[in-house]
């Protein structure tokens, strides 16, 4: 009995301090809980954004998105447009026709020429007046023979180009027989935006209307990209964004969290995933007035090849790290650069009183100007400072004069060569052993020369005859172009110069 007492006495005891260990504990995170809201309160009240934060929390609560008012703002804006065009295709067995092996065995065959056929392809686009104007991709509209847009309500009109610019890739349409006014979307600050900002990309992808996707501004200014299987437009400074952009999402918008444009989608790394590039509003705004009042665009030329300054150019030219500029790499004959005196080598450092530091900047400060302007720049040169002075070309007049074919001279039909004369890079990959001659750019249909010679090849002399340029290589092929034999050129190729004998 005495240890059965002794036992339930012990027993009370210990259930006695269970009972005090466990209000302890209880009164201790009670504590805690009240210090906790004490500081949770004290941190509220000194967040400067105490409003945006107390906002959060009420959407949270109440379950609402803060995308919802900026898709609503936004979407009737949007349109989904498509481009009726005629695409080439090749003829039944003309993939065959090409291949050897089929000539071999089936004779050869007259080839056809290829067949056109129409075809569709869509995209986006955003109204940006009530007058029906619409901002869009170059490449969503290019080629057209008829555009078709389709607005919010489902209503389908068709368009007309106002004008387009393949070096930034944006175009301007407008709605045919539309009456009334459109809903339509407000050009942002696309400046203010930085990594880390909201970005909503709205659009039609891969044919899904008016598809809402949420990210951010993953990085700004990116260039250099290559899209579409080239270099992609000429003047690049886009926005990045992980908001998801595919295929028909382009020509549609990028816009802040306050529903203001600040992009144009226009790119997509189909390797990778969340990396999309849109045109920044500031550079698509600018576009627009300019194709809206003239219907093209006009930039100033300089004809120079800018290079940035990497560390073993620095090196090179001995320049402290302190000295910003770009590096002139080559300069063409005959353009507003060489007439004003710059020379490759060369490292401009301002432009127009301007600082000049990346390459993109500096295409964009040229081409700001318009023909006929005179502009300055502080060049170095030889550890020198200089300053030199341009009048701007015409940019279109350039791209017009490139993409222009060359008609081959009459002269040298003789043995079918196209050639041109050397520029300064043509030396420069010579290492500077060539100095005068002409370059081979390729033959005419069943040149007798093609076996021999070949596109690249630097023709320096025929038979005892110094080839100049290209007026003196005319003139040598006039004076052989009746007589027979065998002719002797020599050329540089492939790093070292040699004779090529040609029987006629």
């Amino acid at each position: 009995m005495t240890n059965l007492a002794a036992g339930r006495s012990n027993s009370r005891i210990r259930n006695a301090l269970l009972v005090g260990i466990v209000a302890l504990t209880f009164t201790w995170l009670g504590m805690m809980m009240a210090g906790f809201s004490n500081q949770t309160d004290l941190s509220m009240a000194d967040t400067p954004d105490r409003e945006a934060l107390a906002s959060a929390t009420s959407l949270q609560l109440n379950g609402n998105s803060p995308f919802k008012a900026v898709a609503r703002q936004v979407t009737p804006a949007v349109v989904f447009i498509t481009n009726t065009h005629d695409m080439e295709t090749p003829r039944g067995l003309e993939f065959f026709h090409q291949n050897p092996l089929w000539e071999r065995y089936f004779g050869e065959q007259e080839s056809q020429p290829p067949r056109k056929k129409e075809v569709t392809s869509s995209g986006s686009g955003i109204i940006i007046n009530s007058e029906g104007y619409i901002l869009t991709n170059n490449h969503v509209v290019e080629k057209a023979n008829k555009l078709l847009v389709v607005l919010s309500d489902d209503d389908e009109y068709e368009a007309e180009v106002v004008g387009t610019d393949s070096e930034t890739d944006l175009a301007v349409l407008r709605l045919l027989d539309y009456e009334g006014e459109l809903p339509f979307a407000t050009l942002g600050n696309s400046d203010l935006m930085e990594p880390g900002d909201w970005a909503i990309a709205i659009g039609n992808p891969l044919g899904l209307e008016r598809t809402v996707t949420v990210g951010v501004i993953s990085a700004t200014g990116r260039s250099g990209l290559n899209i579409g299987g080239g270099q992609g437009p000429s003047f690049q400074n886009f926005l990045q964004t992980d908001a998801s952009i595919n295929f028909g999402n382009s020509g549609g918008p990028l816009v802040n969290i306050q529903g203001e444009v600040i992009g144009i989608n226009t790119a997509i790394n189909a390797a990778g995933q969340g990396i999309g590039f849109a045109i920044p509003s500031n550079m698509a705004g600018n576009i627009y007035r300019q194709l809206r009042e003239h219907g093209e665009i006009v930039r100033g030329y300089l004809g120079m090849v800018p290079r940035a300054l990497d560390p073993a150019i620095r090196e090179a030219l001995e320049l402290d790290k302190e000295v910003q500029g770009i590096f002139v790499d080559n300069v063409e004959p005959n353009t507003p650069a060489s007439e004003g005196g710059l020379q490759s080598g060369d490292v401009i450092t301002h432009w127009n009183g301007k600082p000049v530091e990346l390459v993109p900047d500096f295409r964009f400060q040229v081409a700001a100007g318009q023909p006929g302007d005179k502009v300055t720049a502080v060049i170095l040169r030889e550890g020198k400072t200089r300053e030199l002075r341009f009048r701007l070309g015409d940019r279109s007049e350039y791209l017009a004069d490139v993409n222009r074919p060359k008609a081959v001279p009459e002269s040298a039909n003789f043995l079918g060569i196209e050639a041109r004369d050397l520029n300064d890079r043509d030396r420069q990959e010579s290492d500077n052993r060539v100095e005068q001659g002409v370059i081979i750019t390729g033959f005419n249909e069943n040149s007798p020369a093609a076996g021999a010679l070949a596109p690249g090849d630097i023709i320096i002399a025929v038979g005892k005859h110094s080839v100049q340029n290209l007026s003196a290589f005319n003139d040598i092929m006039n004076n052989i172009k009746d007589g027979s034999g065998v002719i002797l050129f020599r050329v540089f190729r492939n790093g070292r110069f040699t004779y090529v004998t040609l029987k006629l």
